[in-house]
């Protein structure tokens, strides 16, 4: 039964697909804008999305980008501070915006109830993000980092993510393939969140 509309946000661009980041309470979803005449999809992730509110200004940041979003600012720091995000002001929280780049057309996206990370598949491949922490104590940020691209060798119509494994649908097979995660961390030298 439900009664009343509990949370509305605006988003940057018409939404054709979305999923919720359980991990860090953090809502992924892909979007269709128009960009030089021609229709693009954008996957963007919508961080304290429970304060925001229709016509308010969010900030924008891009993933691997400079910026992070504070650590006081995220939800979902349970696993982290042990704290749920409640004592956060209404002042300190705002709508914060996360572009994911993803070259080509995105079909699809998914987030690892456990981890966090974002898988958003297009055409034959299959990008995936990981929430990074940067700074020291004093200062820490959460970021949202490109962690690396997988051609599937099929055309991707569904993405799932569940820790080291990525199961990619195609309109004729299933592949479910196993990612080195930690290694690829170590690799790109992104330092891991909520691991």
């Amino acid at each position: 039964f439900c009664s009343s509309v509990a949370y509305k946000f605006q988003t940057v661009s018409p939404v054709i697909s979305m999923a919720h980041n359980s991990r860090m309470d953090c809502i992924a979803t892909l979007e269709k804008h128009r960009q030089k005449r021609k229709n693009v999809t954008a996957a963007r992730v919508y961080f304290n999305w429970k304060h925001g509110k229709v016509g308010q200004a969010a900030r924008i940041l891009l993933a691997g980008g400079p910026e992070g979003i504070p650590v006081s600012m995220a939800y979902g720091d349970a696993g982290v501070s042990g704290g749920t995000g409640s004592a956060m002001s209404s002042q300190a929280a705002r709508l914060s915006v996360v572009e994911l780049p993803c070259p080509g057309h995105a079909t699809c996206i998914s987030c690892c109830p456990r981890t966090g990370s974002m898988a958003v598949g297009g055409e034959t491949k299959v990008r995936v993000f990981v929430l990074g922490l940067r700074g020291l104590s004093s200062s820490q940020s959460y970021s949202v980092e490109h962690l690396l691209d997988v051609d599937v060798g099929c055309k991707v119509s569904s993405v799932a993510l569940c820790e080291n494994y990525l199961a990619v649908m195609s309109t004729r097979d299933v592949r479910v393939m196993y990612i080195d995660v930690a290694s690829a961390l170590v690799a790109t030298k992104i330092p891991p969140a909520l691991r």
